[in-house]
């Protein structure tokens, strides 16, 4: 059985959202609920880090088009 940490909540709750489309706010409530703690922090880099990549993919697919 894999360990509730933190991080492993954040990731998995990154994955619902971004594979499923379960809202993060929906993840959070129940993580509280189960009076369990995620790695806000590390959440927030996932975020960040993906934002990033569609940002560069997004430039390069726009630039590509036009040429």
């Amino acid at each position: 059985m894999t360990e509730l940490t933190p991080q492993f909540l954040a990731e998995k709750t990154w994955d619902l959202y971004q594979t499923h489309g379960v809202p993060i706010e929906v993840s959070l409530d129940i993580i509280e609920e189960k009076n369990l703690e995620i790695d806000t922090k590390f959440l927030d880099e996932l975020i960040e880090k993906h934002q990033k990549l569609s940002q560069t993919t997004s430039k390069g697919q726009f630039k590509s088009g036009l040429g």
